[in-house]
């Protein structure tokens, strides 16, 4: 009698557990999560050996050209990859068009913004801290970059997700082979480790040219109109990621100039973990953003968004809980040296659970716009978060960072709850509207 209750009791549980992983959006996140996982275990190989071989100050270095080539690079996608997924999922046929326009769009940004940093250098180091040389390298992976996203963004929207994947794995794998190389050589420096990454970046590149021409003849001359199009439909949706981007990567040029290079390291390769466990929150959502986008029911796009936003926060927790444990991991990976790196990680915590649910709960409010009020919500939270930095990092370092970060980002997930009932509400009143008329 015991077995058969068990039996009862299990049994069903077991069987909606396997529905649930045979579902579509599962299978999907699961196959997703599987390559980033090589990626995340390449990125870790990378992040050890960049460590050990360059040393808190070499890291340092390499964080602060790593943050730059970022920094144009997000000056410069302009929303573009954005719109390149949803013009050419609508209509296949532009897919040579896109690509032209890509490396139009890649190498002019890209020339501009190298220009435009260069001369701004002083303003944005505070002091020489990189050779020129360096700053040079550093400065000519901003196009590569630009040019590889707006890629990715085509591989997207022709729902070609294995290209997509293989493309990520395929950039880590050839930047880790390569600094791998550098143990046997002893030659590894930042100038090298960014030489590295454009290298991987241009493989990469290569690699996707080929999966396109696949099915399309070749090059068209590039549209003005089309990027014209590009343009407006990506422009919210840049403010809004440009000011998010900002608000995480804002600190290392703050320490850089209040603190120290040994501290620009901890942080840096702290930061470098952080963006590692936010993969799950971003599949997650890159996946779940398509499904609401089908649903044209308020109520049961809602009743999707609360249940996986749920469901994956008990795995944000688990991954948060594993981060409280990780000294001695972190100890026997990147050195003893590196042993502070885990208190920036304790400290950044509470704002990497805020932001990791609210990436997948804003996927309701984009699903069905992108309103104004949520670029707006993100630019309060940068000039606040530009505030906090100011009054916090000289004094207190990395921990006043963490403070910061977790005002800011239980700001921004506040206020993104509140926008969605707004919307809801409104929504509401033009229905009852509609029936009574």
């Amino acid at each position: 009698m015991i077995e058969n209750s068990r039996v009862k009791f299990f049994y069903p549980r077991l069987l909606r557990l396997r529905q649930l992983i045979q579902t579509d959006f599962v299978q999907k996140v699961m196959a997703a999560l599987a390559s980033r996982g090589i990626v995340l275990i390449l990125g870790f190989i990378t992040s050890i050996f960049t460590a050990r071989l360059l040393g808190p100050e070499g890291r340092g270095l390499f964080g602060i050209a790593t943050a730059i080539t970022a920094l144009g690079v997000q000056l410069g996608l302009l929303g573009f990859h954005s719109a390149n997924t949803f013009h050419v999922s609508k209509n296949p046929s532009l897919l040579p068009t896109m690509i032209t326009n890509s490396f139009v769009i890649s190498m002019a940004m890209g020339v501009l913004l190298m220009g435009l940093i260069f001369c701004l250098r002083h303003y944005i180091l505070g002091k020489d801290s990189l050779s020129f040389f360096l700053l040079c390298l550093c400065l000519v992976n901003i196009p590569l970059n630009i040019c590889f996203l707006l890629f990715q963004g085509l591989l997207t929207g022709l729902q070609k997700f294995k290209n997509y994947n293989r493309s990520e794995v395929l950039n880590k794998l050839i930047n880790t082979l390569l600094i791998l190389g550098c143990i046997f050589t002893g030659n590894l420096s930042p100038i090298t480790a960014t030489v590295f990454q454009g290298a991987a970046f241009m493989v990469s590149i290569i690699y996707m040219l080929k999966a396109f021409f696949k099915s399309p003849k070749g090059l068209t001359k590039p549209s003005l109109s089309l990027l014209k199009e590009n343009f407006f439909y990506g422009g919210k949706a840049y403010l809004a990621c440009f000011f998010a981007w900002g608000i995480m990567r804002l600190d290392i040029f703050m320490l850089q100039r209040f603190q120290n290079l040994e501290a620009v390291g901890y942080f840096s390769l702290a930061l470098t973990l952080i963006d590692i466990l936010l993969m799950f929150s971003s599949v997650v959502a890159a996946i779940l953003h398509p499904k609401l986008c089908i649903e044209s029911d308020l109520k049961k796009k809602w009743i999707m968004t609360k249940k996986t936003t749920l469901g994956s926060s008990v795995v944000i927790l688990l991954a948060a809980c594993i981060v409280i444990v990780w000294k001695a991991p972190i100890q026997w990976m990147f050195g003893p040296e590196f042993i502070p790196c885990h208190r920036t990680l304790l400290y950044l915590l509470p704002g990497f659970f805020f932001l990791s649910i609210q990436t997948i709960l804003v996927q309701y409010i984009i699903s069905i716009k992108f309103p104004w009020s949520l670029v707006i919500i993100w630019g309060v939270a940068l000039g606040f978060k530009f505030l906090f930095s100011l009054v916090l990092v000289p004094d207190m370092g990395i921990k006043g960072i963490g403070i910061s970060w977790a005002i800011i980002y239980f700001f921004v997930l506040i206020s993104v709850f509140i926008n969605i009932h707004s919307n809801n509400f409104k929504s509401w009143i033009w229905r009852s509207q509609k029936s009574n008329f």
